[in-house]
This record gives C-alpha cells, structure tokens and sequence, in this order.
C-alpha cells in the first residue's frame, strides 16, 4: 500500500517548510489549521505562486480541486493578470471569472 503525503490527512498538519519561498513570509506557518485557515492558505498560495506549478501541486495535495476553484473564483486577494492567468491556466477558469483581472491590461 502506497502511503499518502497528504499534510491535510496527517495529525501534525504542520505548514512549516512545506511551501516554498515567500508565501507565508509575514504569518508562522507552523500555527495555520489546515482547515480552519483554508481559504486564508489558498487564498495565500494562489495569490503568490509566482507562476510555479509546484505551488500548485503541492496545494492540490491539502485540498480538492473543486475547493480551490471555489475560493479562486471568490478571491479578491489574487491580484495581477499574470497571477489569475496562472491560476485560471492551471483550473480550467476564464480570467474574466476572477474578481481582480483587468482585461483593459491584457
């Protein structure tokens, strides 16, 4: 039997070291609930992707899909059309479905 790496499943639910880079630069990860901050955590790693699918792998295995859409669709921290062309590329969401993409920008 395969073993999961699904931190949402696991007891720690520890964040600390698991994204990489600056997404939770200015909040200590080692303190977010996996499912009470869920839409903070998303909210957080879609906004500051930086375009890297790894970002993307890594908050598909915390959360379904359809969680992630959700809360990108609603989202008003994902700022930038390089930033929602990303997320929406990667989700199947036409840009002009996200909150901050400003078609007048390209």
């Amino acid at each position: 039997m395969k073993k999961s790496h699904n931190i949402a499943s696991s007891k720690a639910k520890n964040l600390k070291g698991y994204f990489p880079g600056p997404v939770f630069w200015d909040v200590d990860p080692s303190v977010l609930d996996v499912e009470k901050d869920k839409i903070f955590i998303i909210e957080r790693v879609l906004s500051r992707n930086m375009g890297d699918p790894k970002y993307f792998e890594l908050l598909e295995r915390l959360y379904p899909i359809s969680d992630i859409v959700r809360c990108a669709k609603r989202s008003e921290q994902i700022r930038g059309n390089s930033s929602i062309r990303a997320v929406a590329e990667r989700y199947g969401i036409r840009p002009d479905h996200m909150k901050n993409y400003n078609p007048s920008f390209g």
